[in-house]
């Protein structure tokens, strides 16, 4: 199939990851009448055969003791010559994990080798099997990713949520408070402003007088200019000012709490740009597990419907009951536990969204 290049273009070496969300699935079904192009005897191809091309995304660790997880693509075509019982298989895949498995289920001297191809009937369901093995590929290692990313947002999160909490003090002006008293009395005094204001002087006399226990002596009172040097009296009517009053002495202020190192490192950016980093890779995450849903989805309809068409043998179709059945099972748990894949990290994406207001 030349759709089968486009599935090309998302290999070789990148520095940054190129068109790493392109997923579809292609196929050519030619049962009824035999294209002259696809006829090749020198190859033992009757041109009556079924091509599909898909790829589908996987999460894989670089080595078993590494703790890093990469996504990694693996492109299939296949194509089944349902005449002359012949099938061709290319798979593109950045290491050899699928390769291995495919030669293990198809090799007869292993205990696990199972897979014949003596007949059309058993050489389809061969198919099927290798299918089966990729489409597990795809859905067996998404619970120790999601797991993965999980820990490392409680790791992050778990200290910045029982941080404590401090509040600094309010400051304290004074130990004594200021109370506005009331005016009481006014109605009392009798005379007009001017008489009252005359009295003012006298009044404070007597009362200086009555505090110093001893009468009060006329004194005579002068001013002296600072810059010329010279005194003059004061009119009786000028009050000098006396010593200032006291001032009330403040309480200390408290100074205000500083986070000790890790609470800094609780509270800071790059704890910040870790966490949505993490949730970057759910959104990443989910985006894949529904295209791998959406591709094995149609896998599986594809050869529910191509068996019930009436250009298929339908010796094969009896033949290969169980098979169907059974591929059609194994194709609806690997999409059941995908989808719960997907809860887990649309959750922990919305969890990742509450807790980074408190970072």
């Amino acid at each position: 199939m030349p759709e089968f290049v486009e599935f090309l273009f998302s290999f070789g070496y990148q520095s940054h990851a190129q068109d790493p969300f392109f997923s579809t699935f292609r196929q050519r079904t030619c049962l009824a009448t035999p294209r002259q192009a696809l006829i090749i005897p020198e190859l033992a191809w009757s041109g009556s055969e079924i091509q599909i091309c898909y790829n589908l995304k996987s999460a894989e660790r670089p080595r078993p003791d590494s703790s890093s997880w990469s996504i990694r693509d693996c492109a299939v075509h296949h194509t089944f010559d349902v005449k002359n019982v012949r099938a061709n298989w290319i798979m593109v895949k950045g290491n050899d994990l699928i390769r291995d498995r495919v030669k293990q289920a198809t090799d007869g001297q292993s205990p696990e080798g199972s897979l014949s191809f003596a007949t059309v009937d058993r050489a389809f369901a061969a198919s099927l099997a290798v299918h089966l093995l990729i489409c597990d590929w795809a859905a067996e290692q998404w619970r120790w990713y999601v797991n993965s990313l999980e820990d490392q947002f409680q790791n992050m999160s778990r200290r910045t949520l029982a941080a404590p909490v401090t509040v600094p003090p309010t400051p304290v002006t004074a130990k004594s408070e200021f109370r506005m008293q009331p005016r009481t009395g006014t109605w009392k005094t009798s005379g007009s402003i001017a008489a009252r204001m005359s009295r003012i002087p006298m009044m404070l006399r007597e009362k200086f007088s009555m505090a110093n226990g001893k009468p009060s002596s006329p004194v005579q009172r002068t001013y002296t200019d600072p810059d010329s040097g010279l005194s003059q009296p004061l009119p009786p009517h000028i009050i000098m000012n006396s010593a200032p009053a006291p001032v009330a002495e403040s309480a200390p202020t408290q100074p205000l709490p500083k986070f000790e190192d890790s609470e800094e490192q609780d509270f800071s950016f790059a704890k910040l740009q870790k966490i949505q980093h993490i949730q970057d890779k759910t959104h990443e995450g989910v985006l894949i597990l529904r295209l791998n849903v959406s591709i094995i989805s149609q896998l599986k309809q594809h050869y529910s419907r191509i068996t019930h068409l009436r250009v298929f043998p339908q010796d094969v179709t009896r033949l290969c009951q169980d098979d169907l059945e059974h591929f059609e099972l194994r194709l609806t748990g690997v999409l059941d536990d995908l989808q719960m894949q997907i809860l887990r990290l649309e959750s922990l994406s919305r969890l990742i969204g509450d807790h980074k207001t408190l970072v």
